[in-house]
Parts: C-alpha cells; structure tokens; sequence
C-alpha cells in the first residue's frame, strides 16, 4: 500500500503502476472527476444524502462525507475493497455505511438522494436500477469511449441501441450518445433526467442530471433525444444548465480545484453555443487557407456577430453558430478574420 492525498483527505491504495493490477482499484487519473463531483454535490441544494455505489477504495465516499458534508452509503461485491474503504473512512475520521453486496441487489430496496455511478467500462448494467432508485441527482461515467463515439460501432449499436461512426465532433457525439441511452433509459420507468453538466476529460465521459419522476418529465426531456443524420439516436438538446455550471465553478475555484476550474471555465464559455463543435484545421482546409491565429479567427467571428468559443471537447475545437461559409470567409480575411 501506498498513500495519496486527494482534497481534504488522506488515503491508502494499492501501490501498483496501473489502476488494473491493484487488489483494489485506485485511478489516479480520475482525480479531477473526483474533484467536480465534490463541486457538484455542494452546488445542489437540499440533498439529504449519498450513495457510492462502486466504491472500490473508498475515495469518493470518504471525501463526500468529509468535504460536502452528507450522510454516505457506499457498496462494493469485493470483501478487500469494501475492508479497505472502511480503513480510509476510519483515517479521516467519517461515519460511513458500507455494504459488501452486488450493486444491482443492493440498489433494488434502497432509494437515494443522489447516486454516483462510475464503473470501469460501461455503465449499462446498471442503470436501470439507478434510475428508478435516484430522487434527484445521478451522477453516470463511462470509460468505453470508443464504442460511444463510434470507433467501434458494432458495440455501440449492441450496448447503446444507437447507430455511430467517427464525426469531426468525435467526442461531443460519444458524449451525446451516452447521455441519449440514459435520458432514454429513465423515460422507460416515466423518469425524466435532465441534464446538468456533462463533459469529457482524459478517457471518459461524465453526465450528472437533475432526476425527476413523471411520465411529462419523461416526454419533455425524450422530446430532445433524436438522429445526427443517419447516425443515433443520441441527445440534442443542452448538454449544460450554465447557471448550475457557474456555480460548480465557484465552488471548485473555492476549494483551489486547478485543473476542474479550468475545465468548468471553458464549458461555461462554450454553453449558450450550438450543438456540435466544428474543428480548426479541417475548417481551414475546407477552406483551402493555411490557419490564422485561432483567437483571432474567433474574435473575427464574434466581431460580425456570431457566437464563437472554444470547446473543452479539444484543443482544436470550436463552437459557432455562423454557416460554413461564414467561416470560410472569416478564414480568407488577412489577419485571420479579425479585422
């Protein structure tokens, strides 16, 4: 074992290279998502509690109880993972409940406030139950990427039900996909999930939504769900509510969360713009013109009275309402557009 520090909080995890080969899971990678969710579940007024639901060493649950404040249950199928997260909740000096049961069976009695569902892999096998159990806030990670985003669209077409190839969009449709298959597998128990925040980072997709239960919730959310194309059926509609976003924001800059801010700072930006993000070079090659400075290129645009914004999707993306060949145009100009 080793020991790591994340938030307030102090930890032992397996000291192994890769997260895979531990006795216990630990990713460190994850501890951004972490960091946001500790946002995200002070943001939201009003929850009475929390739930884990694969708590592997225990990190979230342990920093939830101590950084947020609320009352913790977490699970786990592995007797050394939930022996380990007692051990860390012991350390840092919180109460929580923990319950070594296979998360389907241990969620089919129970009903939470809010419900964190980060598996490895796909979050599939799950969500049936979690949305049915979830009052207000399900928090959902998906680490199969490739098939969301359609580098393996057999596999998407098989777990998600929707029809994906490889978009210049890549990662907004991965993350549209995802979010579609929930908002879809809530309407199926007449639950409406509304999104709040959904981002990718690293080598996942992370959607947290607002659950309420009604079939007119249900339909007005499903209403958004439909084709890119030929390709889908994957969510259209917002994948931010800004006014939650700015203060998850607040609350992450509060606690000096660096890469989570900046993170939120660029969605923030990026949140009244339209659907599907367009990308710098295959524009300026579509456009037959070497690139121009790509602050410029966007404050050109902004100039003629288009929304223009990066996107934290990539580093070459941006989110703009004007038509191809406005930004053709905006390209061609000297300067960049910006004149």
């Amino acid at each position: 074992m080793k020991e790591v520090s994340e938030g307030k909080c102090r930890f032992h995890v397996p000291d192994v290279a890769k997260p895979e080969e531990g006795e216990v899971f630990y990713n460190p990678v994850m501890e951004m998502n972490r960091d946001i969710s500790i946002g995200v579940y002070s943001a939201y007024a009003g929850l009475r509690n929390f739930c884990d639901l694969l708590t592997a060493s225990g990190i979230r649950a342990v920093r939830v109880a101590k950084e947020v404040g609320l009352p913790v249950t977490a699970c786990d199928r592995a007797a050394e993972a939930v022996e380990l997260a007692k051990k860390n909740a012991e350390a840092n000096g919180v109460e929580i409940d923990f319950f070594k049961q296979d998360a389907n069976e241990f969620l089919a009695r129970r009903f939470f406030d809010a419900l964190d569902l980060d598996p490895f892999g796909t979050p599939v096998p799950f969500l049936d139950l979690a949305v049915q159990n979830t009052r207000r806030l399900l928090a959902v990670t998906a680490t199969d990427t490739a098939p969301l985003c359609g580098v393996y669209p057999r596999v998407s077409w098989r777990r998600y039900g929707s029809r994906a190839t490889k978009v210049e969009a890549l990662h907004e449709f991965g993350l549209r996909n995802l979010v579609g298959y929930c908002v879809r597998a809530g309407a199926r128990y007449d639950v409406g999930l509304r999104p709040l925040l959904c981002y990718y980072s690293d080598h996942y997709y992370r959607a947290y939504f607002e659950s309420g239960k009604g079939a007119g919730r249900a339909d007005t959310v499903l209403e958004q769900v439909g084709h890119y194309g030929k390709l889908g059926p994957v969510w259209l509609g917002k994948l931010w509510d800004k006014g939650f976003c700015e203060t998850v924001l607040e609350e992450v800059r509060r606690r000096d969360f660096a890469r989570a801010v900046k993170l939120l700072e660029r969605i923030v930006g990026e949140a009244d713009g339209p659907a599907w993000y367009r990308d710098f070079h295959k524009a300026c090659s579509r456009a037959g013109t070497n690139p121009p400075k790509f602050e410029k290129f966007l404050e050109g645009l902004k100039k003629e009275g288009f929304f223009a914004a990066r996107t934290h999707f990539s580093l070459t993306g941006f989110r703009t309402d004007a038509s191809d060949e406005k930004i053709g145009e905006a390209l061609m100009r000297p300067g960049g557009g910006d004149s």
